[in-house]
């Protein structure tokens, strides 16, 4: 497969899944852009342990709160070898941050520390992706529609 092929699938992937999440978290009247990068994410927020790098930036999220508007770019390295699992909660994850994006402080982002943010939004998009796994093992999807 060409690697042309390979980031439309890659594409195709990311906006299935955000077509599917924008409406269950209710963004359904926000505007999200998503953009594909082919650049290496800067890595600007990696921990390093031993060397190794523990993990890496895969999505970027800027989000308008009080316009509604959000802007998710996707690094197209990050995600190629992905499952379809780990990048559906990547994704819940990113839009958990529009859904939250009104608490911030008032503050220059150099200057705001999102560890609380970020474990907010991890444990959000795991409680929303628990909630499906019960709804579908019960033939439905989330919204009450059967499946």
């Amino acid at each position: 497969m060409g690697k042309k092929a390979v980031e439309t699938k890659q594409q195709k992937r990311v906006m299935g899944l955000v077509r599917r999440w924008k409406p269950i978290l209710g963004l359904a009247s926000w505007s999200i852009q998503v953009t594909f990068s082919e650049e290496e994410s800067d890595c600007s927020n990696c921990r390093k342990t031993d060397g190794h790098t523990e993990w890496h930036t895969i999505m970027q999220n800027a989000t308008d709160w009080a316009y509604m508007n959000t802007a998710l770019v996707v690094f197209l390295p990050a995600i190629r070898d992905m499952s379809m699992e780990k990048l559906e909660e990547v994704v819940i994850h990113e839009l958990c941050h529009t859904v939250v994006a009104e608490m911030r402080p008032d503050v220059d982002p150099q200057d705001y520390d999102t560890k609380h943010e970020e474990r907010v939004v991890t444990m959000l998009a795991h409680s929303f992706l628990r909630t499906a796994t019960y709804y579908e093992a019960k033939g439905q999807k989330l919204g009450g529609k059967k499946k």
